[in-house]
């Protein structure tokens, strides 16, 4: 009777800690699918372009550069990232910044650094790191 009752509350416990596991399993899920992109490879990075422009001219800020690198591919996810280069007064940099941590928008907020362009006003030149992801293209086994 003492190993029955031990055994149920082992089963109880297990069975518990699974309902746990597939929970945070399915909020991961569902936190990479409001960044996952539904286009082909060679849209994606058009697309982002199009949004960081859009996003910055709502914002009265000007894109110096928007630079793809490499795409990384992990577990069936491509991760595209791109550094952007922009300038502007802070205040409307950092709501730019905003703008890309707000939920909604598919492009993830990677990183950003920020440096004054001069002493004698409020603009600045921001370094923003972001990147798309998208589900990695099957390929059969001749690379197609």
């Amino acid at each position: 009777a003492v190993i029955a009752k031990k055994r149920a509350s082992e089963v109880a416990e297990l069975e518990r800690s699974t309902r746990l596991t597939r929970k945070r399993i399915t909020e991961s899920r569902d936190w990479v699918d409001q960044y996952l992109w539904n286009a082909n490879r060679d849209e994606i990075g058009a697309q982002a372009m199009a949004q960081v422009d859009l996003t910055a001219s709502q914002t009265q800020v000007n894109v110096q550069a928007f630079r793809p690198q490499r795409t990384l591919s992990v577990n069936g996810i491509d991760r595209h990232p791109y550094s952007v280069v922009v300038r502007g007064s802070y205040p409307r940099v950092v709501n730019l910044v905003r703008k890309f941590q707000a939920k909604g928008t598919n492009l993830a907020l990677l990183s950003v650094l920020l440096s004054a362009a001069d002493g004698e006003s409020d603009t600045v030149t921001a370094t923003i790191g972001l990147a798309a992801f998208s589900e990695t293209p099957v390929t059969n086994e001749n690379g197609k």
